[in-house]
């Protein structure tokens, strides 16, 4: 589909590498303790999704730059550096303050209602056939997750402007879920409340008056009688700075690396990068199967904030290599005939076991010439980056690092360096 949309010039060339799915992983669930709800003494989990590289990561993230422009609205602020420019520009310094809040808007936006909303903006034409059986729930995390709602949010300020002007509202700040308002001292805020909770059935307003002329809202906090704004004191670390919330994805099941092998004889290596998990560019290549298929139970990750470093240990083993997808080319691939049985003695544990190497790659040649062994185990992962074309330049530059000797291939693209500085 993707790619009859790049040929009818739908999506760009970027567009379409961006939302190609490339070495997909499962997404990851954990939570964060809502530590601020004092009145909740079991601290209930914030559930959040962890999407990057999911096979629909990249098509959210494209979706995400198309729809920026329908976020837009004259009464969203950016950050607080924003709000409070605006807020001391405000005439309206002696009306009343009041702060409005969404009750749990990522679970309850209305999805269906806001993608008929995105439909009749870049579609008008589009027929009644278009239709989707979306669910009001957003997980935290997608790439989508922080759009859909700014639609959402953005469309009820335009809509309901006008009959909030007239029940008493002088100005409307809002930063994703909060809003600050600035209040006509008769109008009551009950009847505000009243229209903002009829707008639709799935979302629902509290509020927050004024105490002693001062109102928090963001890091500020606004004082009258002169809107005078004074930040408030530093916002603690985050919690997930104190707690590993994520479980460490062992070097083989990456993507997006360049990896190095080395031979245990010579320690020739061999540099190459790959978009996929390294596993499967090394079962190519003529790993045994029983290396990887060996549960992983210690890995060690590294964490900024206050966790410095801490060994995790798991208690699940990763899945074994038959219960991961393999696509048809790979599984073609393995069955030609260019594939060399060996047999080799793992030095570890000094039993046999047979190998299949694949004379095309240069490490199958390697071993089939000289009969050497690969540290299959021992390979190491040079550097990351989701940038294809990054990438290849990092494999570039660990060529030219290590001149590794097993390579056929000395680069991906072409650059051009010059170690005196740039010729004149």
């Amino acid at each position: 589909m993707l790619g009859l949309f790049k040929k009818e010039g739908f999506i760009t060339a970027e567009e379409y590498n961006l939302a190609k799915p490339a070495g997909s992983r499962p997404a990851r669930l954990y939570g964060l303790p809502k530590i601020h709800k004092s009145d909740r003494p079991d601290y209930p989990p914030r559930p959040v999704m962890s999407a990057t590289k999911t096979v629909g990561y990249g098509l959210g993230k494209m979706l995400k730059n198309r729809l920026q422009e329908l976020r837009t609205s004259p009464y969203m602020v950016k950050n607080t550096f924003d709000f409070v420019n605006k807020i001391k520009q405000s005439k309206y310094a002696d009306k009343n303050m009041v702060s409005f809040d969404v009750t749990s808007l990522f679970t309850n936006v209305p999805l269906t209602y806001t993608i008929d909303l995105i439909l009749d903006h870049m579609y008008p034409k589009c027929p009644s056939i278009c239709e989707n059986n979306s669910r009001n729930k957003l997980s935290m995390g997608a790439p989508l997750a922080s759009v859909i709602p700014d639609i959402f949010m953005a469309h009820l300020g335009k809509s309901l402007m006008d009959q909030l002007q007239q029940c008493g509202v002088h100005e409307w700040y809002r930063f994703v879920d909060d809003t600050f308002v600035l209040l006509e001292p008769a109008t009551e805020v009950a009847d505000v409340l009243k229209i903002l909770n009829n707008f639709h059935p799935s979302i629902k307003f509290t509020y927050e008056d004024e105490k002693d002329d001062r109102l928090s809202f963001l890091n500020a906090q606004v004082i009258r009688p002169d809107i005078d704004v004074r930040f408030c004191t530093k916002t603690p670390p985050s919690v997930q700075t104190y707690f590993n919330t994520k479980d460490p994805v062992p070097k083989h099941l990456q993507a997006d690396v360049v990896y190095q092998v080395n031979c245990i004889h010579y320690g020739h290596t061999y540099i190459r990068h790959t978009t996929r998990q390294p596993i499967r560019r090394l079962l190519e290549h003529g790993a045994p199967k029983i290396i990887f298929e060996a549960p992983l139970t210690n890995t060690e990750t590294i964490t900024t904030g206050p966790i410095r470093s801490k060994r995790n240990r798991r208690h699940q083993p990763y899945p074994s290599l038959n219960e991961l997808r393999r696509s048809e080319r790979i599984q073609q691939r393995t069955n030609q005939s260019d594939n060399i049985q060996l047999q080799v003695t793992n030095p570890n544990t000094n039993n046999q076991y047979n190998i299949t190497t694949n004379s095309k790659t240069s490490i199958g040649d390697h071993v089939n010439q000289t009969g050497h062994k690969m540290d299959w185990e021992g390979f190491t992962i040079l550097s990351h980056e989701k940038h294809q074309y990054k990438l290849q330049i990092k494999e570039f530059l660990a060529i030219k690092a290590h001149d590794p000797v097993l390579n056929r291939t000395r680069h991906s693209v072409p650059l051009i360096l010059f170690p005196g500085g740039i010729l004149k």
